[in-house]
């Protein structure tokens, strides 16, 4: 069963959906002008007994607002690191 989540990450309200509840995660990243639901069938039951499966909305895409300034892959990649360190257990 999925669960769409909001989630504040440095000042962006990000929208994830999560499926599975194991131990490992994995974390799935859409490609430009795609969102959150675009990689969820990839996650098949084989991977969902194994997996805490995280799906994201960069910001600007599906339901997670813009930047204030629009952003290049650098920014995205900075994000994308801030963002697993933030989920990822200590």
């Amino acid at each position: 069963m999925s669960q769409e989540k909001k989630l504040e990450i440095k000042g962006i309200t990000l929208r994830i959906i999560e499926l599975g509840e194991a131990d490992k995660t994995l974390l799935f990243l859409h490609g430009w002008g795609c969102d959150a639901t675009t990689m969820q069938s990839v996650a098949q039951s084989d991977i969902l007994a194994e997996y805490r499966c995280i799906f994201m909305d960069f910001p600007g895409f599906g339901k997670t607002p813009p930047p204030a300034e629009a952003w290049g892959v650098g920014e995205y990649a900075d994000f994308t690191a801030y963002f697993i360190r933030e989920i990822s257990p200590d």
